[in-house]
């Protein structure tokens, strides 16, 4: 299971697997701004962080990616590595 973990840095929330055969997770997420990572099983043994904001490359082990506030979908493709935050109408 995958999931998108905050600046609290205590609990992950949760990612729903939309296409295992390209490994696409996706989540709708409200975000209060700040850091965030995404991260495996809830354990930081697997987890992955990015240098760009709204989208970019998902790099394992790389920095926090700066968040604004705001309503989210999210979409993480293990496949191509990408991941990109689409902002949701307040």
């Amino acid at each position: 299971m995958f999931g998108v973990v905050s600046e609290k840095w205590d609990k992950s929330i949760p990612m729903h697997l939309v296409d295992e055969k390209n490994s696409i997770w996706e989540a709708e997420l409200e975000i209060e701004g700040g850091f965030i990572k995404f991260r495996s099983g809830d354990s930081w043994m697997q987890n992955w962080g990015g240098d760009t904001f709204p989208n970019g490359t998902i790099i394992f082990y790389g920095d926090n990616i700066f968040v604004e506030p705001g309503s989210y979908y999210v979409l993480l493709n293990l496949s191509v590595k990408t991941y990109q935050f689409i902002k949701q109408n307040d």
